[in-house]
């Protein structure tokens, strides 16, 4: 996979998925997963930045979500690392 693309596209659906919820009035989102005919992609909000996983359709959400929870977890705590 080309990362500028799949980076592009998943600011895209960010932006766009943000842009819905808060025009129905609604609150942003924590996770989201996008299944396509190809593959899935899992959104996580982790404070600082969207964790997005790019995976194969066919790979089961339920093990692998306790390893994406895990890296937003460690991603989290780099955002409340202070300096000084």
């Amino acid at each position: 996979l080309d990362e500028d693309k799949v980076a592009a596209m998943a600011s895209n659906a960010v932006m766009g998925i943000r842009r819905a919820l808060t025009s129905q009035g609604m609150p942003t989102f924590s996770r989201f997963t996008l299944t396509a005919s190809h593959g899935k992609l899992v959104f996580t909000d982790t404070g600082i930045a969207y964790l997005v996983v790019v995976m194969d359709r066919s790979i089961d959400l339920g093990p692998t979500d306790i390893e994406i929870e895990s890296a937003a977890m460690r991603i989290r705590g780099l955002g409340e690392m202070r300096i000084g």
